[in-house]
């Protein structure tokens, strides 16, 4: 059992104390002072004010140890390592990225001002500014992006009859920007959907297979994604689809690398690697949740390119693998 006995003051009530996940991560039942940070975390610690409510929170965290309520306390703990808060800083700098202000579009609006709902620059390259802006009417959202930015996308998407990637309505081009039009899709962001992917390991493994099987479906028709982030996927009807291939290349059409094109998820080594994205797609999803699918991860993120595994065909097999093994273990 763990306590942590802070005396109640001004300071403390302000503090999240670090022993708190230290216990839990050993699978510990805890008492600690009540205080207002703690509160936040009750399933998890006795709260106590007095010298009568120690002794009675005491003696029942001492009794309080069936292998659900340690497993419980594990779980909560493999969520709150310091790897994890470095992906909440993440996301929340990559929030911030992604609402620029300061600069203004060098595209022509083509629907009211109200209909806008996103306005970025996407790079600069030779002198040249590449605009995206998307517009909402009627269940229907227009991508009107610089030059043949959603040419592209159109042509690549015309390529795949599946519903991991979005399917367009039409595709326009006019002097020095083009348009692409898609079905609002209902979904969720994969930041919001984390919840229910983990919400069980056949959850987690069914995400994962349906992400391998996108990018089989990417590798059958020659094509390169190269800009697999968590912002680009979105999780419908429990399946993942991924978006913008404006930047995707193919033997046929190769085409610049934009600055930060690939974000966290590219390689160390700043080749793009739709696998080695995807790996870190997994990762960031299963945040060390079941270490036996962290193992096959780990080999699609190796840093060096050459330990890698890259086979979509054994990487399947192996997460196959790890479900087993970690259902066996829970049984």
């Amino acid at each position: 059992m763990g306590i942590i006995p802070f005396k109640k003051i001004q300071l403390t009530d302000a503090t999240n104390p670090v022993k708190l996940f230290e216990y839990l991560n050993a699978g510990k039942s805890i008492v600690a002072t009540d205080l207002n940070e703690l509160r936040h975390y009750r399933d998890y610690v006795r709260l106590a004010s007095s010298v009568n409510e120690w002794l009675e929170e005491i003696q029942a965290a001492l009794a309080d140890y069936q292998p659900v309520q340690v497993e419980k306390r594990l779980s909560f703990a493999r969520q709150n390592t310091w790897d994890d808060r470095i992906f909440l800083i993440e996301d929340a700098i990559q929030l911030i990225s992604q609402d620029k202000a300061g600069v203004s579009a060098s595209l022509p609006l083509i629907m009211p001002k109200e209909n806008l709902i996103s306005e970025r620059l996407l790079t600069r390259h030779e002198g040249l500014d590449y605009w995206c802006l998307v517009y909402e009417k009627d269940a229907v959202l227009y991508k009107q992006a610089s030059f043949d930015l959603a040419e592209r996308e159109a042509r690549f998407l015309s390529r795949f009859e599946t519903d991991y990637f979005p399917g367009f309505l039409d595709v326009e081009s006019e002097g020095n920007y083009s348009i692409i039009s898609f079905k609002k899709h209902q979904g969720q962001s994969l930041h919001d959907a984390l919840s229910s992917i983990n919400s069980s390991v056949a959850g987690l493994y069914n995400f994962i297979q349906h992400c391998l099987n996108m990018l089989l479906a990417l590798k059958e028709k020659g094509v390169t994604h190269r800009n697999i982030r968590r912002e680009n996927l979105l999780m419908q009807e429990g399946k993942p689809v991924l978006h913008d291939f404006g930047w995707a290349v193919s033997e046929q059409e190769p085409f610049f690398s934009p600055l930060g094109l690939g974000g966290y998820e590219r390689s160390l080594d700043g080749r793009f690697s739709d696998v080695y994205s995807m790996g870190k797609i997994f990762e960031y999803v299963n945040r060390q949740h079941y270490r036996t699918f962290d193992w096959v991860i780990s080999l699609m993120t190796m840093e060096d390119s050459s330990l890698r595994i890259t086979d979509l065909i054994i990487l399947k097999t192996l997460f196959h693998s790890a479900l087993k093994t970690t259902v066996k273990d829970r049984e």
